[in-house]
């Protein structure tokens, strides 16, 4: 059961990165934030607090390829 699952799991992940690889925009067209950072798109205009403490800047992330994995502990 655990192998299926595995498999399942497998096979879902590379069916999403093959139609993430589909695409055809050049990724370049996100609007940028009003009274922001010159150049730093809107959806990067955020902060959130470290688990270690201290504080993380989503701008601080523009031009560059970046997966974000929020979490919280509950």
């Amino acid at each position: 059961m655990r192998s299926l699952r595995r498999t399942a799991s497998t096979l879902a992940l590379l069916g999403l990165l093959a139609i993430a690889g589909c695409g055809s925009g050049s990724g370049s067209d996100a609007s940028t934030a009003a009274g922001g950072a010159e150049g730093v798109p809107a959806v990067l205009n955020f902060s959130a607090p470290l688990v270690g403490g201290g504080e993380f800047s989503g701008a601080a992330m523009a031009g560059r390829p970046v997966a974000f994995w929020f979490w919280a502990p509950t």
